[in-house]
């Protein structure tokens, strides 16, 4: 089944190219461009393919020889329901899952620090450390009644590498590799589970059902490690005063892939954006953008479906949330 998914990313602009932030269809950072941020920024991105809301926080290290900045911290705070908005209370419960993520992002590893609009090769790197609280609800069949729904919280972490290349201030290059502690859980089968009690009426002979619902997941429950691998290729629209009054397009592809003890399930996507240069600022953001997914395309998980269920398309929009 096709989802179409409506995403507002925030995405920033540089002096030389139109900066951006993109996520997946799943709501994984692909690409992660930090270049030029003079002050500290807060971002904020609401992801329905996902169905998240997150909050991201850019503090940019004083520095004393260059205009801006070489070095920064990051934090992102990003909640999303357990199973969709729709399951968000389940049982009397509130289910939200929960992401923490700290990182550091420096520019200059190889290239020379002082990127300009004749620079033709420069590239940054950043490395993550993220924290996430899962909560599950497994339903488990074979065992007694007063056992039969697990409820518990998942605490998963992660690390991850990301380096970038920037040619000719227009193409960059992303690769991002780390380590992953996960769960098989999105995976499992859904069930809606309900229990009910019979009443009896003193001024009725007949009775009166009630009765509670509970979403879950069931099957083969398993935690693992993986190795997430995500590759990019993103075409940055150039900022150009004779230009400034049109609208540009610029787009990314990418290839996602987490490998480990699971069989690795590929995903292929590309972006289309469409960008603006803002009259007061000078800079060139996406205002409109297409996101296109391949979900597993080498069809892994054998889950029957064909390859265009498996595919999701969404639209992106930008805003700015905060510079102080």
């Amino acid at each position: 089944m096709k989802k179409i998914a409506f995403f507002i990313v925030l995405l920033w602009g540089s002096h030389i190219s139109s900066q951006s932030l993109l996520q997946t269809s799943d709501g994984v950072e692909i690409v992660n461009n930090n270049m030029n941020v003079a002050h500290d920024i807060l971002l904020g991105n609401v992801n329905t393919s996902d169905e998240s809301l997150q909050l991201k926080a850019i503090l940019a290290l004083k520095n004393k020889t260059r205009v801006l900045p070489s070095e920064y911290f990051t934090f992102t705070v990003k909640g999303k329901p357990s199973g969709g908005v729709s399951k968000l209370f389940s049982g009397g419960d509130f289910n939200v899952n929960s992401n923490y993520k700290l990182g550091f992002n420096q520019l200059g590893l190889f290239s020379d620090k002082s990127m300009n609009s004749t620079s033709s090769f420069f590239d940054f790197y950043s490395v993550e450390y993220e924290f996430a609280l899962k909560k599950h609800v497994l339903y488990k069949p074979e065992n007694p009644y007063n056992q039969q729904i697990d409820k518990f919280t998942f605490k998963g972490h992660s690390v991850t590498f990301n380096y970038n290349m920037l040619f000719k201030g227009k193409h960059l290059v992303t690769s991002i590799v780390g380590f992953s502690n996960t769960s098989n859980y999105d995976d499992l089968d859904d069930i809606e589970i309900k229990d009910f009690t019979l009443m009896n009426s003193p001024d009725f002979s007949g009775q009166r059902e009630a009765g509670s619902k509970l979403n879950a997941k069931t099957g083969e429950y398993r935690e693992y490690n993986t190795i997430p691998l995500r590759l990019a290729y993103t075409y940055l629209t150039s900022e150009e005063e004779e230009n400034k009054d049109r609208f540009k397009i610029g787009f990314t592809v990418y290839y996602a892939n987490n490998m480990g003890k699971e069989k690795p399930v590929s995903n292929v996507g590309g972006i289309v954006f469409l960008t603006k240069q803002d009259k007061v600022s000078g800079v060139r953001n996406p205002v409109l953008g297409i996101v296109v997914q391949g979900n597993d395309i080498f069809n892994v998980k054998d889950s029957g479906d064909s390859f265009g269920k498996r595919l999701s398309i969404g639209l992106t929009s930008t805003f700015n949330l905060l510079n102080f």
